[in-house]
């Protein structure tokens, strides 16, 4: 089971000019309404889409663990 909650979505994008889809991952016990955290836009380029958030889900979920990054 996972310990974080990845939220996949999309949104209109007037620059791109379509629907574009993106990924939000929240830290273990993150609530709607809660005190806001840091946010980290992580920006993959290179053509690709949002499973690579998903690939890197894990990296995310153990930094959080062990205190190396902040939940965000």
């Amino acid at each position: 089971m996972s310990d974080a909650t990845m939220h996949l979505l999309e949104m209109d994008s007037e620059l791109a000019g379509r629907a574009v889809e993106l990924a939000v991952l929240t830290p273990p016990g993150f609530e709607l309404g809660s005190d806001p955290l840091p946010l980290l836009v992580f920006l993959h380029g290179g053509g690709g889409d949002r499973a690579v958030v998903q690939y890197d889900q894990a990296r995310f979920e153990a930094a959080w663990r062990d205190g190396s990054a902040d939940p965000m």
